[in-house]
């Protein structure tokens, strides 16, 4: 695999992706900066829908890749693994992934090829960060997430789910506002209609063997306040993010003196810092979109749930290891909709950066 890129475009957005594979013919939605010459901090800081989708049209061509930044290292190093191959995802069921899906420079889903979520057939832990940038149809119900790679029969049951962890990165709820109309599905905040947001949700707490339940975040009584006043939170794991029809998450997965945490940000800005050995180095911090609290686990939390819980108890509740989430994490996209030619998303980048 060669080294990690930069790929500038006009509009001032870059592309991150390996250079063994093609860049992406749309442009990301993270705009970079070199680091300053001084240290900086090492810490990363629904519409009526259409009969059909067109996809957005072509970008100009990106400029050439700018000059590596002599400046001080920054905490990240981008990881060599190539998103865009089709032999290093699967089905949930485990089979190969519909050809379709993958031309080499993105991953396109559809209401006929997501018959089944697809993952990644390895997982990353520890400290990290996970951006994953993407375009959508007017009438997607895209689903972004991440799950435990112990758990393998990802909707059998019995599988330890939630005990192992599942982390929703943006999740829609469109098909499930038409399957369960009696509920109420509007967002938080502005968001009116339940196809302008995507919601992340962390989903932990004992194995489902006797109907034990599930850790629920303490959460505002109404929808009329936020969690302390906090957008984009909703509750002390969950949170809304704007689903625009480009978006792009990086999901931080850090330590602080206050212990492990979660945080993710919308549309975030990348910074370039100098290089160790072969490597540049890099940093991610808030940009144009909204960022969450930190979500914490430590001896008072259990990921944003109070550690004194019984769930948190019962559900692996460990501030040394980070459990479940600081293990490792496959990541898992689905079309939602099952029956609507016009209906897709496409992922245009997919990048780790790990602590060096």
């Amino acid at each position: 695999m060669g080294p990690t890129e930069v790929i500038s475009n006009v509009d001032g957005s870059v592309n991150l992706k390996n250079s063994s594979t093609a860049p992406s013919s749309s442009p990301s939605a993270s705009p970079i900066t070199d680091a300053p010459t001084t240290n900086p901090s090492s810490e990363p800081t629904p519409s009526p829908e259409p009969t059909s989708s067109p996809e957005p049209t072509s970008s100009p061509e990106p400029t050439p890749t700018p000059t590596p930044s002599n400046g001080p290292t920054l905490p990240y190093t981008a990881t060599d693994f190539n998103f865009f191959d089709g032999s290093n995802w699967e089905y949930s069921s485990g089979r190969a992934v519909a050809g379709d899906m993958f031309n080499g420079k993105e991953i396109k889903l559809t209401s006929g090829n997501s018959p089944e979520p697809i993952r990644t057939k390895k997982g990353w832990g520890g400290e990290k960060i996970v951006l994953i940038e993407w375009e959508r149809s007017d009438s997607s119900d895209t689903n972004i997430w991440m799950l435990n790679t112990k758990l393998q029969a990802q909707f059998a049951k019995g599988n330890g789910w939630p005990y192992w962890g599942e982390l929703d990165i943006f999740e829609m709820f469109t098909q499930d506002a038409k399957d369960q109309p009696a509920y109420d599905f509007t967002g938080f905040g502005g968001f009116s209609s339940v196809s302008s947001y995507g919601q992340l949700t962390m989903h932990m707490g004992p194995m489902k063997v006797n109907n034990e339940q599930p850790c629920f975040c303490p959460a505002s009584p109404s929808k009329g306040r936020w969690f302390q006043d906090s957008s984009p939170m909703t509750s002390g794991c969950t949170a809304q993010f704007a689903n625009t029809p480009k978006n792009s998450i990086a999901t931080v997965f850090g330590s602080d003196g206050n212990g492990k945490y979660i945080q993710l940000i919308q549309n975030p800005t990348i910074s370039r810092g100098g290089k160790i050995g072969d490597k540049e180095t890099f940093d991610i911090q808030p940009g144009g979109g909204a960022a969450t609290q930190k979500i914490y686990n430590n001896d008072k939390l259990f990921w944003g749930v109070p550690a004194d819980n019984p769930c948190a108890k019962a559900g692996g509740h460990n501030p040394a290891t980070g459990f479940p989430f600081f293990e490792d994490f496959r990541i898992i996209l689905e079309e939602q909709k099952k029956s609507d030619p016009s209906a897709w998303f496409k992922v245009t980048n997919v990048q780790i950066f790990t602590k060096h």
